[in-house]
């Protein structure tokens, strides 16, 4: 297929921006025509355009927030998502008027697109995971047992129920287990301290390239997100098998049972998001307490469960199966045949030597 394929973002420490560039790398590597654009390029001259390559007869795919979204002069899909039940005002209006057709990763967000008025087609296009990315990542065995978390966004990713369900399930005096928390340089004020009382907790507030980086520095990921548009990280760490938690709801309730733990027990509470406002999850934290104690307890269990669940991610949930479902999603509408699915990478040596970065390397069938 020939098409454009247009980012706000293009870089690898931002979820929009991983996104694009997996997905972009995805459609080359399967052999699509794909002329890849910032979504700034549209607010050029057509000469600029033209220039650069940008041809308006290919179908054109924007893979950003509604309110960046342009209208253009040829057949159009928007590709986007949301994290409450309730749109900001005016999207629904940049959706109608500037797409043709609209793509979100996961069905729980049809609802809250159409209650705020989308009248255009809406197909569900999941994202994925690279498995170049997320090799398979061996347990540290000379560390206390780590938990980690994510605690950008505002608290949206659940740092906070993680933060209290970890001083109720371990003890002070417990000192073979860690909580770190991760974070952008940038976010959360209120975390930039480098000192705690308790050196159990670490606050790692950094860029990181390299994304098994981060989860090759805790052996269980806690996600008891309040809500998620897709839910990127969560399978990420679930694809380098670390046991990975997260909340049944949104977009990490999507076949959850097959990569991740999922918490069942929420509350739906008013988000207070700034500009829309809506209903998100408030997961309970003695549920959250129960797991994290018993990871602790069965750690090689888990880990056994957690690799399977990684071969499961391999099997059905890489960027090579989203790149597939997205042609065959704009064939539905442009006319086309279906491409086949693309065949699944499997992990068959998961003791393999540890190479220099600390990653298992991964032989492929």
């Amino acid at each position: 297929m020939r098409l454009n394929f247009g980012g706000y973002r293009w870089i690898k420490q931002d979820g929009y921006g991983r996104f694009c560039l997996n997905m972009a790398k995805a459609l080359i590597q399967a052999g699509h025509d794909m002329h890849p654009f910032e979504m700034d390029d549209l607010d050029k001259p057509a000469w600029y355009q033209r220039a650069t390559g940008l041809d308006f007869s290919r179908a054109t795919v924007m893979l950003c927030p509604p309110h960046m979204m342009h209208s253009i002069p040829g057949r159009n899909f928007s590709w986007t998502m949301h994290e409450t039940e309730t749109l900001p005002d005016g999207w629904a209006d940049h959706i109608n008027n500037k797409s043709q057709w609209l793509f979100t990763p996961t069905p729980s967000l049809i609802p809250v697109f159409e209650d705020a008025g989308v009248k255009i087609p809406i197909e569900v296009v999941p994202g994925g995971i690279s498995p170049e990315e997320c090799p398979i990542l061996r347990p540290v065995q000379d560390r206390p047992f780590t938990f980690g978390c994510l605690a950008d966004r505002g608290g949206r990713k659940g740092h906070q129920s993680v933060w209290t369900a970890f001083y109720k399930a371990f003890d002070f005096n417990n000192k073979n287990v860690r909580l770190l928390v991760k974070c952008r340089p940038g976010s959360l004020p209120h975390l930039d301290f480098s000192y705690s009382a308790d050196s159990r907790l670490t606050v790692w507030k950094a860029d990181v390239d390299d994304i098994a980086d981060i989860y090759q520095q805790m052996d269980a990921f806690m996600f008891p997100t309040k809500f998620e548009g897709y839910g990127m990280p969560c399978r990420e760490a679930a694809a380098c098998g670390v046991p990975t938690v997260v909340t049944r709801y949104s977009g990490t309730a999507d076949d959850c049972d097959e990569w991740a733990f999922p918490l069942e027990k929420f509350t739906k509470v008013e988000s207070k998001m700034i500009g829309c406002g809506g209903l998100w999850a408030e997961p309970d934290v003695d549920e959250l307490v129960w797991r994290m104690r018993d990871i602790y307890q069965h750690q090689d269990e888990y880990r056994e469960k957690a690799l399977v669940k990684a071969q499961w991610l391999r099997n059905n949930n890489t960027y090579a199966h989203a790149a597939n479902k997205l042609v065959n999603a704009m064939a539905k509408y442009l006319g086309g045949k279906p491409s086949p699915e693309p065949e699944p990478s499997f992990v068959q040596n998961l003791t393999a030597p540890v190479l220099p970065d600390g990653h298992v390397k991964e032989m492929a069938q």
